[in-house]
């Protein structure tokens, strides 16, 4: 529901304790930006693209420095979460907003030509119908997939790839807020 102060009464919570590390997820950007002013002691930031090459390593690099991170659904999608990364927002203490509930099962928009390709020369699928990147040594056009791949959220469905909300990124967090129309503030 606008305008229920769902998003009030979280930055709240925030300003109470602005030492507690999160990562908050949005939908849009101008959300994102909306925690850094809201929340200006918790020191959010955004990634960026020119510091480490795409926002997915610059996210990375920002974990790894127990920062505060505001990024969107959409650039969630497209991190690779390595075991190693899962570690660190765990020994961070790490807590996690989301702000209206993600996709958790959507299609990979990926062609019948590509799917092909990948599953012929440099993957296969698991027997729980996960997509496993075996090629070690690949680089090339599929290098986004591949990173989604290897981040197990990646399944073969009817001969379709859907990508899942990877379960292992919420048992990471310390703790999880949901923020959708249901929220009680």
């Amino acid at each position: 529901m606008m305008g229920s102060g769902k998003t009030t009464s979280i930055f709240k919570k925030i300003n109470a304790h602005p030492e507690q590390r999160r990562i908050y997820i949005c939908r849009y950007l101008d959300e994102a930006k909306r925690i850094q002013e809201e929340c200006p002691s918790a020191h959010f930031v955004q990634p960026k693209e020119d510091s480490h090459g795409s926002k997915q390593q610059d996210f990375c690099s920002l974990i790894k420095q127990g920062a505060n991170i505001a990024i969107t659904h959409e650039l969630f999608r497209r991190i690779c979460l390595t075991k190693k990364l899962l570690e660190l927002i765990e020994q961070f203490g790490y807590k996690l907003i989301l702000d209206e509930v993600p996709m958790i099962i959507d299609l990979l928009k990926v062609s019948f030509q590509d799917r092909k390709e990948i599953l012929e020369r440099y993957a296969e699928i698991d027997d729980d119908g996960f997509v496993k990147w075996t090629d070690k040594e690949y680089r090339g056009n599929h290098e986004h997939i591949m990173k989604q791949i290897q981040s197990r959220a990646i399944v073969n469905f009817n001969n379709t790839f859907l990508w899942l909300f990877p379960i292992e990124l919420i048992q990471a967090f310390n703790e999880v807020d949901v923020l959708t129309f249901m929220f009680g503030s």
